[in-house]
């Protein structure tokens, strides 16, 4: 699983690029059930939107793929050749990004009939990224070991926190922490966003590659 995202139900979604398949995890119990199957589940990331449309990135197809609540599979966007990361933001905007093989970050139609709107490009890897109900985005910047804002409308990069290996994602609680995972080190670190404090929560097992939080604040 390469990317993980909660819906408001607390339900834990997974993307799977070796399954070709986006899963749905039930964190109580281990148990995996397949919410879209082979070939059209193939995905690196995957988000969910306030209203329930899942959305996920396709690589392989150069794509972004999405399933809305009761309706059908749509293609949001094309011609995006190794197109990575996902978010939806809490008013219902969509940006993804593409890490190894572009180096950019897009707002795209949620509908899927406006282009993509670059915002940025050549930032360093904008990996497993956020972005917030203020319209800021947070992510990690794989290849430059720190993580960065980037405004949303003029694609200003700001820095947030250096010192990390390999930061590969991060997600924001609710009471505004954000966790970084390195993938390098397997090491999950929280930062008080008020003012900087730093805490490593947990060292894992490397390579670490996403990471979701529920309403609890419990961090997957």
């Amino acid at each position: 699983v390469h990317g993980l995202a909660f819906d408001k139900d607390d339900t834990l979604y997974g993307a799977s690029l070796a399954g070709y398949s986006i899963y749905q995890l039930d964190t109580d119990t281990g148990a995996v059930s397949t919410k879209v199957g082979p070939p059209l589940g193939n995905a690196d990331d995957v988000a969910v939107a306030p209203a329930g449309t899942l959305a996920w990135t396709v690589g392989a197809f150069s794509a972004i793929h999405a399933l809305p609540p009761e309706g059908e599979f749509q293609v949001l966007a094309d011609e995006l050749p190794a197109v990575n990361s996902i978010f939806y933001a809490p008013d219902g905007r969509l940006f993804a990004t593409r890490v190894f093989g572009g180096d950019a970050l897009y707002e795209i139609d949620p509908a899927g009939i406006a282009e993509p709107r670059e915002i940025a490009r050549k930032l360093g890897g904008l990996n497993g990224f956020e972005v917030t109900a203020d319209n800021k985005c947070y992510g990690p910047l794989f290849f430059k070991k720190n993580v960065v804002e980037v405004d949303l409308e003029t694609g200003e990069v700001r820095d947030f926190a250096a010192g990390f290996t390999t930061p590969a994602a991060v997600n924001i609680d609710q009471t505004g922490n954000l966790y970084v995972v390195d993938y390098a080190t397997g090491e999950v670190t929280r930062i008080r966003m008020s003012d900087g404090e730093r805490t490593i929560v947990a060292a894992l097992d490397p390579p670490l590659d996403n990471l979701a939080i529920d309403d609890r604040g419990w961090v997957y």
